[in-house]
């Protein structure tokens, strides 16, 4: 990684590599910084490489951070109550050329830390409260970057602060 840092988040986007965003660099200063380890094109991993991707909009600090119908969506972690995020649409071809916009519609997420994850074709966000929200896109919304949500309550997790959620599948 270019940026030492801790308390970033990451996810696997296939075919493509792993992003990276955020965290603290030394001397506790928050960063917007985002980076892909680029996939090899061989079988093994000993050509993969680090690419610097343009920064995020805001400074993030353990944010959640899913990989949502062809976009990076980063969320949370920016040190504020009211929950902001913002999305990078990523081309294969020119990862480094994307622009990271602010996604609208998750109004109502209260909460300094979340989770993000994708179940079923649904984005869901859990906030430190415990409280589990599912964001599907309107109708005429494909395109993630200039994309509204529709929020509905999915399910509340009971004495938890700060709950991760994780998608596991079944090897087949």
């Amino acid at each position: 990684m270019a940026t030492p840092r801790l308390r970033s988040a990451a996810v696997s986007i296939p075919g493509v590599g792993i992003v990276v965003v955020g965290g603290l660099q030394p001397g506790s200063r928050c960063t917007r910084t985002a980076e892909l380890l680029a996939v090899s094109k061989h079988r093994r991993c000993e050509n993969w490489s680090w690419r610097t991707l343009l920064p995020m909009l805001e400074t993030r600090y353990q944010p959640g951070i899913a990989y949502f119908n062809g976009c990076v969506v980063v969320a949370g972690g920016n040190g504020h109550h009211q929950i902001s995020v913002e999305s990078l649409k990523l081309s294969s071809r020119h990862p480094s050329h994307s622009q990271w916009t602010h996604v609208d519609g998750f109004t109502g997420a209260n909460s300094w830390f979340c989770s993000l994850v994708v179940y079923n074709g649904k984005l869901l966000l859990a906030d430190d409260r415990g409280r589990v929200t599912e964001y599907t896109l309107t109708p005429n919304s494909d395109d993630t970057t200039q994309a509204e949500f529709k929020a509905r309550p999915f399910a509340t997790i009971e004495n938890i602060a700060k709950p991760s959620l994780l998608v596991v599948r079944k090897q087949h």
